[in-house]
């Protein structure tokens, strides 16, 4: 039976202290951990209102990375219209996994409520209680939605048990215990105040309105507005400021103050637009409660400071919002011109300047709210952000631009904390077959991981979670995924900081290093195949000095090899003999590495280079000698 919370609503402020009130709107996010449907319970709602046609596939990720990786990274605006148009939700579209953390967060700054999205078999995960607690912070209203219930051997109790207890622990205050589940199927299009496999999200759309607060202004007269989000027009040469109106009303043609902590600017509003499905509609006015797009024209010879967190008002008359920055970054990356023997083979030589990434580093950051930069006016640049998937995303988007350049190997963040030195620490959720719990195990151990709750999920499945140093995840995910077979799933997220784990981080294996310039031989691998692993397959050229494999056979030994070589056919008995020795070659073991293997794998003294069209790892200074591996604690 589940449990019913008494409490009395609570409101940010008195009610009094509202003048004016807009019930034609309602403004939302949409929150929960990674896969648990966020994306496709929007394809349906804007479908079923009839904002959008048929909208499926995840029509909200339009980002290339998105569609092939199969999340959300990028937090995104829509709105559905109701009534014929006459009411109007605006809908925030957030990223499920923790690396994008200052998506979510940034976006929650622009509405008055949550749907809370929890997977009905799965339950409560970590990125679950990290969204709440966020949306708890800022006093929004949630309504939760256990969805996917038309899936097998469900436990409907124990999730709404599980939320529950999640609320007790994040809540601020007995107002926000106050919660209203609804029950259905994103993907199916239905969702019930009861758990029953029918329907459609009318129930849902009638709960937006009657517990979401309308939008409210104390001052209906000046304009307010929060930028949560910039962009360029590069045909007209003006700026776009994405964002919220809280007080006031603005005007095509109407002169605004564009207002930093330090900083204001006057603008001209060229246009305005509202958000109505995937398409942006001019308007000729926007007011307090609306997320819009303000698009603004600078003066002749100025640049307007247009930043996320920054505030457009009144002309003259700017009153700041009080935008609350993002956590701090917990990961750093250093990149640096490439000084490779393959430089400028594959890409124009004017986007492999430092020059030409910094300036595209310093676009990412106008925009990317997690990324902090340094080192700007040095020969090297220091990105820092939430995790490895959120900065490799960043590198990812520069190489399929055209940019060169190479990067060290990563650093984690430390923190002083009650005066002792801590790292960050991530929460892993690993699903696999149950009959390999003792191989996981035993592995995760061995990285100082502290092994959680193991439970039954289904099908001879279990769900563990484990909570190990960010500094000692380098391998483990390539490493879960020999050991399950590719069948596991694992997901992570940032957990807290703790004090520095006892134990060094080093790779334990020496790299195979190439002594010729060519393309990969398969027969010149499989001569190698007792040596260890390839990272090149047959067919790929590579370079003198850069990294082919892992020398697995002699660990801490850097070891020269030739890929390169070809089976010259000799005739008489040296062909008998070559034949013989070719029958004694086994298969090599190779596959090529993301950019994230690689930088995981990567040492103090080793470089990850990154063109258009490869990803490498090289050793500077390489003189084709076998050399020992030196370790050195981190």
């Amino acid at each position: 039976m589940r449990r019913f919370f008494v409490s009395s609503v609570c409101v940010s402020a008195p009610l009094a202290r509202w003048l004016h009130a807009r019930d034609d709107v309602r403004n939302i996010a949409v929150i929960a951990h990674v896969d648990h449907g966020k994306t496709t319970l929007v394809d349906s709602m804007l479908s079923q209102s009839g904002t959008i046609v048929n909208a499926h596939n995840r029509v909200m990720d339009s980002k290339d990375q998105e569609r092939e990786r199969g999340i959300t990274i990028l937090a995104k605006n829509t709105a559905i219209l109701l009534d014929d148009g006459k009411r109007r939700i605006n809908i925030v579209d957030t990223p499920g996994h923790l690396d994008f953390s200052g998506e979510v967060e940034r976006a929650l700054q622009m509405v008055e409520g949550i749907i809370l999205l929890v997977d009905a078999k799965e339950g409560v995960r970590p990125g679950t209680r990290y969204v709440l607690r966020k949306a708890l912070s800022l006093n929004l209203r949630p309504i939760v939605c256990l969805n996917k219930i038309d899936k097998d051997d469900l436990n409907i109790d124990k999730t709404e048990q599980a939320v529950e207890d999640l609320f007790l622990e994040t809540a601020h205050d007995d107002g926000q215990l106050d919660i209203k589940f609804l029950y259905g199927s994103g993907r199916s299009g239905y969702m019930n105040s009861e758990p029953k496999k029918e329907g459609t999200l009318q129930p849902l759309f009638d709960t937006i309105f009657d517990r979401v607060p309308a939008p409210a202004t104390e001052d209906a007269e000046t304009l307010q507005m929060l930028v949560a989000q910039v962009d360029e027009n590069e045909k007209n040469n003006t700026k776009l400021a994405i964002g919220r109106i809280y007080n006031g009303t603005v005007r095509v043609g109407d002169v605004v103050t564009v207002g930093l902590e330090d900083k204001r600017m006057d603008a001209l509003v060229k246009s305005i637009h509202l958000y109505c499905g995937v398409q942006k509609m001019p308007v000729q006015s926007a007011s307090y409660g609306d997320i819009c797009i303000l698009e603004l024209q600078e003066p002749i010879g100025q640049k307007v400071p247009l930043k996320i967190g920054g505030t457009i008002g009144k002309q003259g008359d700017v009153k700041l919002f009080p935008y609350k920055k993002p956590d701090a970054p917990t990961y750093s990356l250093i990149l640096q011109e490439s000084e490779a023997s393959w430089k400028g083979k594959e890409t124009s030589d004017q986007l492999g300047t430092l020059t030409a990434i910094r300036r595209r580093l310093e676009r990412e950051a106008m925009v990317n709210t997690a990324l902090h930069l340094s080192g700007m006016d040095t020969k090297q640049v220091t990105m820092q952000g939430r995790g490895p998937l959120h900065l490799s995303v960043i590198i990812e988007d520069m190489r399929r631009e055209g940019y060169e350049f190479e990067i060290q190997a990563p650093k984690v963040l430390t923190r002083v904390v009650n005066g002792e030195e801590c790292e960050p620490f991530e929460r892993l959720s690993l699903e696999f077959k149950e009959n390999l719990v003792s191989e996981v195990v035993s592995f995760l151990s061995s990285k100082m991981g502290e092994i959680g709750e193991v439970e039954q999920v289904s099908n001879g499945r279990v769900m563990m979670e484990c909570v190990m140093p960010v500094r000692l995840m380098s391998n483990v995910p390539l490493k879960f995924h020999t050991l399950t077979g590719g069948d596991g799933v694992l997901n992570h997220q940032f957990d807290s900081y703790r004090p520095m784990a006892a134990m060094d981080t080093e790779r334990d294996t020496g790299a195979l290093i190439s002594v010729d310039s060519g393309e990969v031989t398969d027969w010149s691998l499989s001569g190698f195949s007792t040596q260890g692993r390839f990272f090149v397959l047959p067919g790929d050229p590579v370079f003198y000095g850069q990294i082919v494999g892992e020398n697995l056979k002699t660990p801490l030994q850097n070891l020269g090899v030739n890929v390169c070589k070809r089976n010259e056919q000799l005739g008489g008995m040296r062909s008998n003999a070559n034949d013989k020795a070719n029958s004694k070659r086994g298969a090599s073991k190779a596959m090529r590495y993301t950019f994230e293997d690689c930088v995981a794998w990567v040492t103090d003294d080793e470089l990850v280079t990154v063109t258009p069209k490869s990803i490498r790892m090289r050793k500077p200074n390489f003189n084709g000698k076998t050399s020992m591996r030196s370790l050195k604690k981190k």
